[in-house]
């Protein structure tokens, strides 16, 4: 990309600048700046790029964007919005590599992670080669990486698309993406939206602006591309009702839809039918009926993909999981342990009433709340637990720089009036008290974390859930650690 086109782009004129200066790369990281690189300064929520700038410069910046009027050693575009515009650059830059794949995009506040990893494994026993960017792991020509975000900054999404021969690839959009334009550029065959509830207020402080961010994922779609919503969320029944692409195809149980969802069975089975009265039956590889949604629109993408309906059904019988996601162990004494990152009141009460349907004889709970994030759904999450659960511990999740005591006081803040929850810093300590008390027939929720590192270092000194319960298991064989 030579640098006298993005200033063509960008409506700037620098007649006397070189035409034949090429930008090496770009980024609105001062520290990744390298010789010939174009720097983006972006006003962030806790840092500001402008302050960055002459850092930028010393480490090769040959020019810069930003929103500030300034006056540089190098050339400068003011531009109105700065992640609008790397968004658009790093697609340019790159050549479009999303036009070289089939993408499917999927949003909504529960279930991306789940649907994407169905939908990955669906496509992989059809015979096609699918990448994945999401919450956990990214996937790019069969090697895997840990993920840092939900959705990566736009100059990774683009360059993780170029550096893909893959078929197929898999986004879980998050709403801060969207809004942050880090999906400029992208054009999708197939965009999902499973649900929206209450989450993330401390960003977009009403559930209506929340919403609106959402909704931007069919934006991206192709001309020719589909829109797939699950009706029987109130929000996926507005986005169909507002008309926001004119392919939407909608999914439900007890309507005029797209695709009419049967459930053949309380806790499995499922049958798909389209409009023209063709059938898919399958069965929900995870148990409780949010999965069967999260089932049922996995098959959906998949058929509108041209996967055919025995490669499904077969497919999803050997479906092992997601990391992270429902995974299960269980201690010497038959208790059922649940990881889960389950962070919303809705989640919760999926999971639990999960265990109710399964004939839980006692069910208990670890969980937390993030420091300087959303603070309005923890008494909602907190009643949730306290209904359901026998016993449940408030411990700590990530406090993400807020005082560890300030955490704490929040945290036997929420406890009364309940007198079946108590607070345990130590997220280690709060497992293994689950552990040990876990007898035949009860159902032990370890959530919040899922697969995810721990920030803090704890007193067994794991890395995270699952790695803790590993511990015990360990321990349990020795006869105690």
């Amino acid at each position: 990309m030579k640098l006298f086109d993005v200033f063509h782009l960008l409506q700037t004129d620098l007649k006397e600048m070189d035409h034949e200066i090429e930008v090496s790369g770009l980024t609105s990281d001062s520290r990744k700046v390298k010789q010939g690189y174009l720097f983006i300064a972006i006003a962030g929520f806790e840092n500001d790029g402008h302050k960055y700038i002459e850092e930028a410069i010393k480490n090769g910046a040959i020019a810069v964007i930003g929103e500030k009027r300034l006056l540089l050693s190098v050339p400068y575009i003011q531009v109105r919005n700065s992640r609008k515009t790397l968004g658009k650059l790093a697609s340019i830059f790159y050549s479009h590599p999303s036009k070289k794949h089939r993408l499917i995009g999927i949003t909504g506040t529960n279930g991306k992670t789940t649907t994407a990893y169905l939908i990955h494994h669906l496509l992989k026993e059809a015979g096609f080669s699918c990448g994945m960017i999401g919450t956990v792991e990214n996937k790019i020509n069969n090697h895997t990486k840990k993920a840092k975000n939900t959705t990566p900054d736009a100059v990774e999404i683009q360059s993780l698309l170029d550096e893909s021969m893959d078929d197929f690839i898999i986004l879980e959009i998050s709403s801060h993406a969207l809004h942050q334009h880090r999906t400029e550029g992208l054009q999708l065959d197939i965009a999902v939206f499973t649900n929206l509830t209450h989450d993330h207020m401390d960003y977009h402080h009403t559930i209506e602006e929340y919403y609106n961010e959402k909704k931007k994922i069919f934006s991206l779609l192709k001309e020719e591309g589909v829109g797939l919503v699950n009706i029987e969320d109130t929000w996926g029944e507005k986005i169909a009702r507002e008309q926001v692409h004119h392919k939407i195809k909608t999914i439900g149980t007890a309507g005029d839809y797209d695709l009419q969802l049967t459930v053949k069975d309380a806790r499995y089975q499922l049958k798909l039918t389209s409009v023209e009265s063709e059938s898919i039956v399958a069965e929900s590889p995870l148990p409780g009926k949010h999965n069967l949604y999260n089932t049922a629109i996995a098959i959906a993408a998949c058929l509108e993909a041209g996967i055919s309906k025995e490669v499904i059904t077969q497919g999803l019988k050997n479906f092992r999981g997601v990391p992270g996601r429902w995974e299960k162990f269980h201690n010497r004494k038959g208790a059922v342990f649940i990881i889960d990152y389950a962070h919303t009141e809705d989640a919760l009460r999926y999971l639990l009433q999960t265990a109710k349907e399964n004939s839980a004889k006692k069910i208990y709970m670890v969980f937390g709340f993030r420091g300087k994030r959303d603070k309005s759904k923890r008494v909602k999450m907190v009643k949730v637990a306290s209904t359901y659960c026998q016993q449940f511990i408030l411990t700590s999740d990530d406090i993400n720089g807020e005082s560890k005591s300030v955490v704490e006081e929040e945290l036997y803040h929420l406890i009364p009036p309940y007198n079946n929850g108590e607070v345990m810093m130590d997220r280690t300590l709060a497992i293994k008290t689950m552990w040990e008390k876990g007898g035949s027939g009860d159902w032990v929720f370890i959530i919040g974390k899922g697969s995810e590192n721990y920030q803090d270092i704890f007193h067994l000194q794991t890395k995270n859930d699952i790695e803790t319960i590993h511990y015990l298991i360990e321990c349990e064989k020795d006869e105690g650690c």
